[in-house]
């Protein structure tokens, strides 16, 4: 990287690299998730709209957490229709990607499968992998401490 740090405060440096990082980072993910829509179905299915992506995580979560979402709770979180939930979730248990849960209160809840569950694990690892590959965690880190010690 070219020397343009000299005369920059060290929050602003910190602020260079960890955008630098972190944007090389994003177009890596976006050049792989080309190649993992043409090899997976369930990644076809979930990367092709921002709201089914977001629904993916979202009831990976209820799975892991133990706690299905009826479809306002999911509606609510992420700030989309009922009936646009309702058609989502109705394709997802046809594939076996998310699953009726049990509730207390006798409504309809759901979570993500283990076959969703297994491929957000998946991705999860890989993440990490890239985040660490390009550095991002190390500006994160170093941001994080200064802000910790009164530096931000």
């Amino acid at each position: 990287m070219k020397d343009n740090y000299t005369h920059k405060p060290l929050i602003e440096q910190v602020i260079d690299d960890y955008t630098l990082n972190l944007s090389k980072l994003e177009v890596d993910l976006y050049q792989d998730r080309m190649l993992w829509c043409e090899a997976a179905e369930i990644s076809r299915y979930f990367q092709s709209t921002p709201l089914k992506a977001a629904m993916s995580r979202l009831l990976t979560i209820a799975a892991l957490e133990g706690e299905g979402l009826n479809k306002l709770d999911i509606a609510v979180a992420l700030g989309c229709s009922r009936q646009m939930v309702h058609s989502i979730v109705e394709e997802c248990l046809s594939a076996g990607w998310f699953v009726r849960t049990p509730d207390k209160k006798n409504t309809r809840c759901f979570a993500a499968s283990p076959q969703l569950v297994e491929s957000v694990r998946g991705y999860a690892e890989y993440v990490i992998e890239k985040v660490i590959e390009h550095k991002v965690h190390v500006s994160s880190n170093i941001y994080s401490s200064l802000k910790t010690s009164g530096y931000v």
